[in-house]
């Protein structure tokens, strides 16, 4: 038996050759039986499709938390009618959303929104006719976590909070710039006494101390400053029992106001002075008061937690500087918390949507972007054009913190667009390509009568060049901007910094409005 096998072996030498490469396939790649207990891989929630830009291209909610999405595009070119598609499929993950109201009609639509997603239930509205309140002002020194109620961290958040409306004062250098770090000085230096005092950390007692403060050496002696707030703030304050290194806060304090702030010139003392009420006048009267500045129904930190989606209906059109305190309040806190928490296999996407987003930009967002994907953070921005955003981010530097805001974004939308500016930003996102250019003309001869000679010169040139893939005339022109005149079709160009379906970095993209 054993000899025929042998002999049937050696007819057919194929047999054993074909054996032996079956085993060593096998040895390289074992069967994954068991594996997982028979179990599929379960599929990442990241990749999970949220917009097919084209047949072959998709936003994923991994690209989503890489840096989020802008689109800039003209008046009336059906950018947000478009965008709305990309909202609703944010909305449908049941992660949180902030969604910052531009327009008086902005509340309606995200409410329909939410009822067509199956998310009215998750809707919080804060609203100047709502029960809802938020203490903005107070909201850095009362959480809860490492890092709560640290001093510098509390006035760094009220002087953003200050310049997100005060425009005119951000990024501004010289004077501007020293007398906003002296306003800070003067902040940080009041709120330590208010804490070591055990008193709450308002503007209204903010205002307080300042106004009861003693403005020269004197005057700490006299017995009318000793009945005043500041000397019951003084008091509780050296009561208190203190750490090494809150004595030594309380103590920079007392020094600040007792020997250096008294000696300074007149002028000076109420120019630090005008410029703290200045900040504290915007938290401090009427709804802002009630409503930023007193205690929370509601905040960033429990709006994540529980998958909330905050509508701010404080639109500046009708609202003016307290609809752009509340709006970038939320937005600030809201940044501050989603880069606070911790992710796990339950963490949802947690978005913040923002439409003419120059009236909420800061020179915070490039941080949020380049460190949100980490905390499964995201932002969509949409605008009209770059000038937009210089209009509302003034000084030196605007424009250095423009680009890095830009360029934290992974998916760029251009829809069309009305400037040329923008356009040729856009253009220098896409890149340049080498290009050959080939010329020539033909010439006539002066008049010579000579057989066979051709009364005509030709000539030719060859050269190369680097060119725009794109002109930015091609931003501008040729889009369909919906509405039944194109079919309800709105065209836009999508930018991103990884290759596309082409190969190319930019692919056009087209939205049915009637989705």
């Amino acid at each position: 038996m054993f000899n025929q096998l042998q002999q049937w072996l050696d007819a057919n030498p194929e047999i054993l050759f074909t054996a032996f490469g079956i085993l060593v396939v096998l040895a390289i790649f074992p069967k994954r039986r068991g594996v997982g207990k028979g179990k599929a891989k379960a599929k990442d929630k990241l990749d999970t499709v949220l917009h097919q830009w084209t047949a072959a291209d998709v936003l994923t909610v991994r690209q989503l938390v890489q840096g989020g999405i802008h689109a800039f595009g003209g008046t009336g070119v059906g950018k947000t009618s478009s965008m709305n598609q990309i909202a609703a499929a944010i909305m449908r993950l049941r992660g949180s959303m902030l969604i910052l109201c531009a327009k008086p009609g902005d509340r309606e639509h995200w409410l329909k929104m939410a009822a067509k997603c199956g998310r009215t239930a998750d809707v919080v509205l804060f609203s100047p006719d709502g029960p809802h309140r938020f203490n903005i002002f107070g909201h850095e020194y009362h959480r809860i976590g490492p890092g709560a109620g640290q001093v510098l961290n509390v006035v760094r958040s009220m002087m953003k909070l200050r310049n997100a409306v005060l425009r005119d004062d951000v990024q501004m250098s010289g004077d501007a710039a020293m007398w906003q770090k002296q306003d800070e000085r003067y902040l940080t230096h009041n709120v330590t006494l208010l804490k070591f005092a055990g008193e709450d950390v308002t503007p209204f007692n903010i205002h307080r101390l300042a106004i009861s403060a003693p403005r020269t050496e004197a005057a700490f002696s006299d017995k009318h400053i000793k009945q005043t707030y500041f000397a019951e703030c003084l008091r509780k304050g050296m009561q208190c029992q203190k750490s090494a290194a809150d004595q030594h806060d309380f103590d920079g304090a007392l020094d600040f106001f007792g020997k250096e702030f008294v000696k300074m010139a007149d002028r000076t003392q109420s120019s630090i002075t005008t410029g703290v009420f200045g900040t504290l006048s915007l938290f401090s009267s009427g709804l802002a008061r009630d409503m930023l500045s007193s205690s929370s129904t509601i905040t960033p930190k429990v709006a994540i937690e529980q998958n909330k989606i905050v509508v701010v209906d404080w639109n500046p059109d009708e609202w003016g500087d307290i609809g752009r305190l509340a709006n970038g309040g939320w937005k600030l806190m809201w940044q501050k918390d989603v880069l606070r928490r911790t992710v796990d296999a339950s963490t949802t996407v947690s978005t913040i949507w923002g439409d003419e987003s120059s009236l909420w930009c800061t020179s915070d967002d490039a941080e949020f972007l380049s460190r949100c994907r980490s905390h499964l953070g995201s932002m969509v921005y949409i605008c009209q054009s770059l000038h937009n955003y210089r209009g509302e981010l003034p000084g030196e530097k605007a424009d250095s913190h423009l680009r890095a805001m830009l360029s934290n974004f992974s998916n760029r939308l251009f829809f069309a667009l009305g400037d040329f500016e923008t356009a040729e930003y856009a253009a220098e996102l896409v890149g340049k390509e080498l290009r050959a250019f080939v010329g020539g003309g033909v010439e006539a001869q002066p008049f010579e009568f000579k057989w066979g000679r051709d009364p005509y010169k030709t000539s030719s040139s060859f050269n190369q060049s680097y060119e725009y893939v794109l002109q930015p005339s091609e931003f501008m022109n040729g889009h369909r901007t919906g509405s039944a005149a194109n079919d309800f079709q709105v065209d836009a160009f999508l930018v991103r910094s990884t290759p596309l379906s082409n190969g190319l970095p930019v692919i056009q993209v087209t939205f049915d409005q009637r989705r």
